[in-house]
């Protein structure tokens, strides 16, 4: 039954639930965008931004993907802090959202809405929606294999699979550790 209103109800917002997570996503999101500016860089995030500017395919002890991603920032934004923490605001606000559509696929807008709620509360995701860290990025790419893989249980077609392996190749990537996730998808 909860499959069948699932596919009913396919917009993101189709429910006060849904309203009122995107709402806690959206101010969360302008308010760290402001307050990201409003930090010195810490050791990492410096770290990081050196990586960025000497862009590679790997690097001693971590993947490329937290370079690629503040380089990006800050080409859009220059060398600023801004532009190094930009997309970790853009990050945690599109885990949250996979934490919704999770939530909601697995069982309800409301379980789903309450998960982003505790999401939105834990320490270590209010850190890295500010800061750019690795874990901000793993994340990202974890929770959005975890929603393909959901799918892909259920299709026939190959291109689910192919966009979990994608998604779970970019959060290896992002750090080493992401590879723990294909164990849990070999378990389940």
């Amino acid at each position: 039954m909860r499959h069948h209103h699932y596919m009913r109800d396919s917009t993101l917002i189709s429910s006060r639930y849904a309203r009122w997570a995107a709402a806690i996503l959206v101010v969360g999101t302008i308010f760290r965008l402001w307050y990201s500016t409003h930090l010195e860089l810490v050791g990492d995030e410096a770290y990081y931004w050196l990586w960025s500017r000497h862009p590679d395919f790997c690097y001693l002890d971590k993947g490329p993907v937290i370079a690629w991603f503040i380089s990006a920032g800050t080409a859009l934004f220059g060398q600023t802090v801004f532009g190094i923490r930009f997309f970790a605001t853009l990050l945690a606000l599109g885990t949250g959202a996979g934490i919704f559509l999770l939530g909601r696929r697995l069982f309800s807008d409301r379980v789903a809405f309450w998960a982003v709620v505790l999401a939105a509360l834990t320490p270590l995701f209010a850190v890295g929606a500010t800061l750019m860290t690795i874990d901000t990025v793993y994340i990202f790419f974890w929770t959005f294999a975890a929603l393909t893989f959901w799918q892909a249980k259920d299709e026939t077609r190959l291109r689910w699979w192919v966009l979990t392996g994608v998604l779970v190749a970019l959060s290896v990537l992002s750090k080493y550790t992401g590879a723990i996730e294909l164990l849990s998808f070999a378990a389940f």
